[in-house]
C-alpha cells in the first residue's frame, strides 16, 4: 500500500463526516429559522389582532352614543371609523398570513355591516319620541355587537394558542439542535481519532523505524535495513539511506562546517545584543564606550580632536508621571532618531541610560557649526512625531567637552560633559540650555560639595534658626499667625537659603533639615501657647520635602513631640507641588487635614494652580503673590487681585496678601475684605521672641486702626 492510500481512507472518511455535520447543521439551523419566523409571525399577528380589537370597541361606544343617546351628529364619525374598520378586517384577518378560522373573521365583518344597517334606520327614525323604538334598536345593536364580541374572543383564544404551542414548539427546536450539535461534534471527534490511529498504524511507526535504523547509522557509519513492512515510498525510502551511508563522511564534515559557521552568526549576533538599547534599538552605553576609546586611541595617533555631548531631557520624571511610561518610551525613540539624524556619519549617537544620551562627533567643531549643530538638536526635540500624529516638543540640557582640550581621557572626559550638561540644567530657566565645559564648572562643584559638608555640621550642630513674620487680620489688626522662615546666623556669607534648601534637596539632607524645622516649629507653637497666644504658625514645605512618602508622619511626630494642637500648624506649599503624580498629592493633602493641619498654597497665581487643582485638594488659605500686591494701587492690579478673592470664596477658601508695603495697598485690600495681611509694612520677620511681644501688643491694637504695629 502507497502513502496516498493510506492517507486517504482517513481523509475519504472525514469529507463524508463532514459533508453529513454540515448538513445536519444546516437543516437544523432552516428549520430553527422556519420556527423562529413564524413564532414571529403569530405575534405580530396578535399585535394586529389587539389593534383591531382596540378599535371594534370604540365602535360600540360610538354605536351606544349615536342610539342610546341620541348624538346623530357622531354619525359621520361612526361611518368613517367603521368604514376603516372593515378595510383593516379585509387587510388583517383575510391576510394569506392570518392564521385563525375564516368563519369568525366573516362573522366579524357582518357584525359591522348589521350595526351600520341599525344606525342608519335609527337615525332616520325620531327615536326621542317613541322609546320603545329606541330600545329596540338598542337591543339590535347588542346582538350584533355579541356576535362581533364572540368572534374576536374566538379570534384571540386561537391566537393565543397557536402562540403557546408554537413557542413550545421552538423551545423543543432548539434544544435538539443543540444535542444534535454535540451528537455530531463527538461524532467528528471520533472520526479524527480513528483516523489518527490508522495513520499512526500505517504510517508513523514504520517512519519511527526508519528514524531509530538512521540515528544508529550515524553513530555506527552502517545502515541496517530493517523496515520490511509499511507502505511503497517508506521502503523506497530505506534503500535510499542505504546508499547514502556511503557518503556519510562528507556529509558530517559538512554538518560540522555548517555548525562553526552558525556559531560565528551567534557571537556576532550575541556582539550585536551586548551593544544595541533595547527600548530605541540603538547603540547603548557599552558600544559608546567601545567606540570611545577607539576614537580616543585613533585621536591620539593622527593628532586629532572630537567632542563630547551628553544630552539630557528635561522633567522626564513628569512625562512619565502625567503622560504614563509608554509615551516616554515613544519619547525616547523619537529623540534617538533625532540625534542620530543630526549626527549623520560624522560619529556615534548612543542611549547612555534613563534619559540621558551621548555623542561622539569627529572633527571637533568651532563656532558657529558647534552652535548650528546644538541648535539642529534643540529644534529636533521641540518639534516630535509620536504614533497618535500628534507633535509634542520637549526641552533639553546639553553639556560639551572636547578632546583633548578639555581632558585626554575617558574618564575626564565624561566628568567634563557632565558637569557642563548639569550646569546647563541648573542654569536654564525655561527651555532647553546648553554650555560648554570650563575649568571653573568644577570649582562650583567642589564648592557644593564643600557647602553640603557644612549644611550637613550645621544640621547636626542645630544652627539654623527660624525667624517668624508676623500675619495680620485685616479687620481688627491683631496678629493671627505668622510665617516662619529658615534662617543661618553662623553660616558662611553669600549664601542664601534657596542655595542651602537645593543643596539639601540634591544631596539627601532636606530630610533632616526638614525634620528640624518641623520640630522648631512646633516648640514655637508650645511657647505661644505658653504667653496665652492662639496665633498658628504656617511652614514652608518645597516640592520635594512635601512629595516625601513619611511627610505625614514626620508631622505626626513632631505634633506629638511638643504637645500642641494640630490646627495651630499651616504647611505652606507652593504651586509647583501640582506637578508629577496629583493622585499621590491629593492624599497627603487629605491625610494633612484630617490631622487637623491647614494648608496654604503660598505664592498663589504664579505657577501651575486651576480651577481644577483648588477644587480637589480643598486648600484652607491661597496667598496672594507679592507682584500682585505691588501693582494693586493700578486699576488692572486690584482687578486681578479682585478676581483672586472672588475665586478663593467661590472654592471656599480664605485669603493672605502678603509683600504688603504700604498705607495704600493695605487699604485697598481691606476694601476688598481679604482676610489677612503679611508684608514689610507689618513688620519684617523678625526673632522668635520678638515676634511673642509683637503678637502681645498687637492684641491691644483698636479695631479698624491703620496705624502701624512697628
Amino acid at each position: 500500500m502507497r502513502i496516498s492510500h493510506v492517507l486517504l481512507a482517513p481523509i475519504f472518511l472525514a469529507s463524508i463526516v463532514i459533508m453529513i455535520s454540515s448538513y445536519a447543521v444546516y437543516y437544523g439551523n432552516q428549520t430553527g429559522k422556519n420556527l423562529e419566523y413564524q413564532y414571529q409571525t403569530l405575534n405580530d399577528n396578535e399585535l394586529r389582532f389587539n389593534a383591531l380589537a382596540a378599535e371594534y370597541s370604540t365602535i360600540l361606544v360610538f354605536a351606544d352614543l349615536i342610539v342610546g343617546s341620541d348624538q346623530g351628529f357622531l354619525i359621520e364619525r361612526y361611518q368613517n371609523q367603521s368604514k376603516v374598520l372593515r378595510k383593516q378586517i379585509k387587510t388583517v384577518l383575510l391576510a394569506d398570513n392570518w392564521c385563525c378560522s375564516h368563519t369568525d373573521t366573516v362573522n366579524l365583518h357582518s357584525s359591522l355591516i348589521t350595526m351600520e344597517g341599525v344606525i342608519a334606520t335609527a337615525v332616520s327614525s325620531d327615536l326621542q319620541t317613541n322609546p320603545a323604538l329606541q330600545t329596540e334598536y338598542l337591543n339590535r345593536l347588542d346582538d350584533a355587537a355579541v356576535v362581533g364580541l364572540q368572534s374576536l374572543d374566538n379570534i384571540q383564544v386561537e391566537v393565543k394558542a397557536l402562540i403557546g404551542a408554537h413557542s413550545l414548539l421552538l423551545a423543543e427546536s432548539r434544544t435538539a439542535y443543540r444535542f444534535g450539535l454535540l451528537g455530531l461534534g463527538l461524532i467528528d471527534l471520533i472520526a479524527i481519532i480513528g483516523s489518527w490511529i490508522w495513520v499512526s498504524t500505517h504510517v508513523s511507526r514504520p517512519v519511527k523505524t526508519l528514524v531509530s535504523a538512521s540515528n544508529k547509522a550515524f553513530i555506527s557509519g552502517h545502515f541496517h535495513n530493517t523496515n520490511n513492512t509499511g507502505p511503497v515510498e517508506l521502503k523506497t525510502l530505506s534503500n535510499a539511506f542505504e546508499r547514502l551511508t556511503n557518503h556519510l563522511g562528507d556529509q558530517l564534515e559538512a554538518e560540522r562546517n555548517k555548525v562553526k559557521k552558525q556559531e560565528l552568526e551567534a557571537r556576532n549576533e550575541l556582539w550585536k545584543l551586548a551593544h544595541t538599547d533595547v527600548l530605541t534599538q540603538g547603540p547603548n552605553r557599552s558600544q559608546f564606550n567601545q567606540t570611545f576609546q577607539e576614537l580616543i586611541a585613533k585621536c591620539n595617533a593622527n593628532k586629532e580632536t572630537f567632542d563630547i555631548f551628553i544630552v539630557d531631557i528635561n522633567e522626564f520624571k513628569s512625562i512619565n508621571d502625567t503622560l504614563g511610561h509608554m509615551a516616554g518610551d515613544e519619547l525616547l525613540v523619537a529623540i534617538t532618531q533625532v540625534l542620530e539624524k543630526v549626527v549623520g556619519d560624522n560619529g556615534l549617537s548612543a542611549r547612555l541610560g534613563g534619559d540621558e544620551f551621548g555623542l561622539l562627533v569627529t572633527p571637533a567643531m568651532q563656532e558657529p557649526a558647534l552652535e548650528d549643530f546644538i541648535k539642529n538638536i534643540i529644534d529636533g526635540c521641540n518639534v516630535l512625531t509620536f504614533s497618535d500624529g500628534m507633535r509634542h516638543g520637549v526641552d533639553v540640557s546639553i553639556g560639551v567637552a572636547t578632546f583633548p582640550h578639555d581632558a585626554k581621557d575617558i574618564g575626564s572626559l565624561l566628568k567634563a560633559a557632565d558637569t557642563a550638561m548639569y550646569r546647563a540644567k541648573r542654569d536654564s530657566v525655561a527651555g532647553s540650555c546648553w554650555l560648554h565645559y570650563l575649568p571653573q564648572m568644577d570649582t562650583e562643584r567642589q564648592r557644593r560639595a564643600w557647602l553640603r559638608n557644612l549644611v550637613a555640621a550645621g544640621i547636626e550642630n542645630k544652627e539654623f534658626e527660624l525667624y517668624c513674620q508676623p500675619i495680620i487680620d485685616a479687620s481688627t489688626r491683631k496678629v493671627v499667625s505668622g510665617e516662619c522662615l529658615l534662617r543661618w546666623p553662623s553660616g558662611p556669607e553669600h549664601v542664601t537659603i534657596p542655595e542651602i534648601i537645593n543643596i539639601a534637596e540634591t544631596s539627601g539632607l532636606i530630610l533632616e533639615l526638614t525634620v528640624e524645622i518641623l520640630e522648631q516649629a512646633c516648640s514655637f507653637i508650645a511657647a505661644l501657647e505658653a504667653h496665652g497666644l492662639s496665633t498658628s504658625v504656617a511652614v514652608n514645605i518645597s516640592a520635594v520635602q512635601f512629595k516625601y512618602q513619611n511627610i505625614v508622619s514626620i508631622l505626626k511626630a513632631a505634633i506629638e513631640k511638643s504637645n500642641i494642637s494640630a490646627d495651630r500648624l499651616v504647611i505652606e506649599i507652593t504651586e509647583s507641588v501640582f506637578v508629577g503624580s496629583f493622585a499621590r498629592v491629593k492624599q497627603t493633602f487629605s491625610e494633612l487635614q484630617d490631622l487637623g493641619i491647614d494648608i496654604a498654597i503660598d505664592d498663589f497665581g504664579t505657577g501651575y494652580s486651576s480651577l481644577n487643582y483648588l477644587n480637589e485638594l480643598n486648600a484652607d488659605w491661597l496667598k496672594i503673590d507679592q507682584s500682585f500686591i505691588n501693582n494693586i494701587d493700578k486699576p488692572d492690579g486690584e482687578r486681578f487681585v479682585y478676581a483672586f478673592t472672588e475665586l478663593s470664596r467661590a472654592v471656599g477658601t480664605k485669603m493672605v496678601a502678603e509683600g504688603v508695603e504700604t498705607l495704600k495697598q493695605l487699604q485697598i485690600l481691606q476694601k476688598l475684605n481679604v482676610e489677612r495681611i503679611q508684608g514689610y509694612y507689618i513688620s519684617k520677620p523678625i526673632p522668635k521672641a520678638e515676634f511673642i511681644k509683637f503678637a502681645l501688643n498687637s492684641q491691644q491694637v483698636r479695631t479698624g486702626s491703620v496705624t502701624k504695629l512697628r
